[in-house]
């Protein structure tokens, strides 16, 4: 019997949107509980739970049937804020 893990199942209500980190869209992103944990994780949780434009849902779910949402570390977090080019342009 496949081991069962809690997680947050999150859907978007626009095609694509970016919160706490993570990539939502139309297709739900299963995020591990385990990951929304600590100080850090707590602030992703709150952040996921009060935003309008997602709906989240905590199951319980076979873990290795997950499709388990990765962090964008590797990219900028959307944070609603514009940069300038540095060089005085304003484009």
């Amino acid at each position: 019997m496949a081991e069962k893990i809690k997680v947050l199942r999150v859907v978007a209500r626009k095609e694509s949107f970016r919160r706490a980190g993570y990539q939502f869209g139309a297709n739900a992103v299963d995020i591990p509980m385990d990951d929304l944990t600590g100080a850090q994780g707590k602030k992703k949780l709150e952040a996921i739970l009060a935003d309008p434009a997602l709906v989240a849902t905590e199951l319980e779910v076979e873990a290795d049937a997950i499709q388990a949402a990765a962090p964008e570390a590797a990219t900028t977090p959307a944070t609603g804020t514009r940069t300038r080019a540095r060089n005085g342009n304003r484009g």
